[in-house]
């Protein structure tokens, strides 16, 4: 669930259920007129509502570091596998920093993908990096105080020891 309360008084003034996500990022846009949110889902959505709730628009990370199915029920960590936002940032400019990531066994090969796409605040992709997915995880970005650098970690579960993933960092 999402919910929004009034900070000082504790009433309860919005209040939403996703169907097969779960939240993992929530910001508030910079001048606090929307609330962004990233998701672990099989779409890994990203989304822009008001603050009621009421959503704006979404986007698919899935595009870029491409979808999987819901897990069965029994297997308690396969919500894990599904692709997620790893990060979500909002910039001064009002464009949004969202860190893309996916590691699963696809068709008996562990895989693993990654991208740093930056939205402008209508959902419109405006830059990636790399332009094609890295083949290992990006996680935790954090700007600068300028905003023109970001620091993230990288980890490639689907690696060999001592391999360099493909189109990773160098």
């Amino acid at each position: 669930d999402l919910m929004v309360f009034d900070g000082w008084s504790g009433e309860l003034l919005s209040r939403e259920q996703l169907a097969d996500g779960v939240v993992k990022h929530i910001a508030w846009s910079a001048k606090d007129d929307f609330i962004y949110i990233a998701e672990q889902s099989p779409k890994a959505y990203v989304r822009a509502l008001t603050p009621s709730l009421e959503e704006i628009w979404n986007m698919e990370l899935s595009k870029y570091v491409e979808d999987s199915f819901l897990p069965d029920k029994t297997d308690i960590y396969g919500f894990y596998t599904l692709p997620a936002a790893y990060g979500l940032l909002v910039l001064d400019d009002e464009s949004i920093l969202v860190v893309a990531a996916h590691a699963w066994n696809k068709e008996g090969i562990f895989t693993n993908r990654s991208q740093i796409i930056l939205l402008s605040p209508k959902g419109a992709v405006l830059r990636k990096y790399p332009q094609a997915p890295a083949d290992t995880i990006f996680k935790h970005p954090v700007l600068n105080r300028e905003q023109n650098l970001v620091l993230f970690s990288s980890m490639c579960s689907a690696c060999e020891t001592g391999a360099e993933p493909k189109n990773g960092p160098k």
